[in-house]
């Protein structure tokens, strides 16, 4: 118990110096670009065939590769 306690409050120490230098704004925008840059291209990567099944007067049966995310501003 002592030990989860411990480590209870050096992340909580760690959070707190995090905020603190950067800002709870500035690291909110941090993670999102984090996200954006990154983490969706991972999921990418990682998800299955996504199969698209259009209405019955359309071609059935399109598959579509994603292969890599591309953002641009709007």
């Amino acid at each position: 118990m002592k030990t989860k306690m411990r480590s209870l409050k050096k992340t909580l120490g760690a959070c707190r110096c995090l905020l603190q230098e950067k800002g709870a704004v500035h690291q909110q925008l941090d993670s999102f670009d984090e996200f954006i840059q990154n983490t969706m291209q991972e999921i990418v990567d990682e998800s299955a065939d996504i199969e698209i099944r259009p209405d019955s007067q359309h071609n059935p049966g399109h598959q579509a590769d994603l292969v890599e995310v591309l953002l641009l501003n709007p």
